[in-house]
């Protein structure tokens, strides 16, 4: 009877115990070139909309086949990543779904029409490694520094490479002078081609810069057997090109530093053919978080270091940049102004450093106004007053 009521105690406290949250990459393979592509950008922003929690957006541009011409937001490795994936067989926009190769596709990127079918499969998983990005140092001599952190709560697949990438995305690239994006006559905007930021506001947005780690990612970050518990950290440096530096076909001024951010991630590096380059997981941080040379980040345990919109509407996606000193159980709540618990948005096991959780009011039924949000951690707790209009 005794051993009984142990092994239920057990279990009962293992059930307790939070998950890590799955954030899903989708890499929507795109082009200016390329007219249907806006319907697949206009997906994946309802996507987003409706799962801010769960979803990372990478926006992978390349040249067109036929008749090719240039897309001057393509990079080298976006390319490589492109062709080895196998784009090419399936046409554009294709999008890859944290690089999962579903039952009865050929490929791994699919057509936007699965995609959110898709996506709601992977997002229902419980991820086996948590990832952050910690130590956010901005150099003297403009470069930064980061230490990217993995932790594993299960064992991944024995025999396949694993591989931490680190990319960096640009929002808000107007669709202007020589970047235009063309449309398809049944597309959004009215179907007007070229869409513009003067008459259409179109801009591109999670547009890959940069990978850090190459085509496929650093070979050297995680073990081949990585020990469930042991956190792993792979000290990263970048820098970002200027207005001096940025070749003539990016628009003047180089990249806007206010619109990078930094998503990091562990992927199976295998056969693309086997289903062998799934991603594990994945996380985010924008580039302004990062701190100048000599000063202290985070003093306390738990820290919230930005939420951003805010004032807030209750559609917007609601970012809370934090920080976590040690691994934990991280959970945030949302409270009235009298006290009440009307929220829980977030709840997911944590390794030690910087995590971006994103949250939208409307999907918790919040109307307008003042709201608590407080973030805490068997450490340590802390509150952020937010508007809602």
């Amino acid at each position: 009877m005794k051993k009984i009521l142990l092994a239920s105690l057990l279990m009962g406290s293992i059930g307790a115990y939070a998950q890590t949250v799955k954030k899903v990459i989708v890499e929507d393979f795109t082009g200016l070139w390329c007219p249907h592509c806006p319907k697949g950008t206009v997906i994946l922003d309802g996507l987003e909309a409706s799962n801010p929690t769960n979803l990372i957006v990478i926006a992978n541009h390349n040249y067109a086949w036929n008749p090719p011409s240039a897309d001057q937001l393509t990079t080298t490795d976006g390319k490589t990543l492109a062709d080895g994936l196998g784009t090419d067989n399936v046409g554009y926009p294709c999008g890859a779904i944290d690089r999962k190769k579903f039952s009865g596709e050929t490929a791994i990127p699919v057509g936007r029409g699965q995609w959110t079918t898709y996506f709601n499969q992977r997002k229902a998983i419980s991820a086996i490694v948590s990832v952050s990005i910690a130590n956010r140092v901005k150099m003297p001599d403009g470069s930064y520094e980061a230490d990217i952190k993995v932790n594993f709560s299960a064992a991944p697949a024995s025999g396949v490479p694993l591989k931490l990438q680190v990319y960096l995305l640009e929002d808000s690239i107007p669709s202007a002078g020589s970047i235009v994006q063309y449309n398809a006559v049944d597309g959004p905007k009215s179907g007007a081609s070229p869409l513009t930021t003067t008459t259409h506001k179109w801009y591109s947005n999670n547009t890959l810069r940069a990978a850090v780690g190459g085509a496929w990612g650093f070979s050297d970050a995680i073990p081949a057997t990585p020990v469930v518990g042991t956190t792993y950290t792979k000290h990263i440096k970048f820098t970002i090109p200027d207005a001096s530096t940025t070749p003539a076909t990016i628009p003047a001024g180089g990249w806007k530093k206010d619109q990078v951010h930094i998503v990091a991630f562990v992927a199976y590096d295998g056969a693309a053919a086997s289903d062998k380059k799934e991603i594990l997981n994945a996380e985010e941080v924008a580039l302004k978080g990062f701190f100048p040379t000599g000063v202290n980040e985070i003093e306390a345990n738990t820290a919230i270091l930005s939420v951003y919109p805010n004032p807030a509407s209750v559609n917007d996606v609601i970012k809370m940049e934090y920080n976590i000193m040690e691994n934990s159980e991280v959970t945030m709540k949302v409270y009235n102004i009298s006290g009440q618990l009307v929220a829980q948005p977030f709840k997911s096991q944590e390794v030690a450093g910087s995590h971006t959780l994103q949250w939208r009011a409307s999907e918790h039924n919040l109307p307008a106004g003042t709201y608590i949000m407080q973030l805490s951690t068997p450490n340590g707790m802390q509150s952020q007053k937010i508007t809602l209009q």
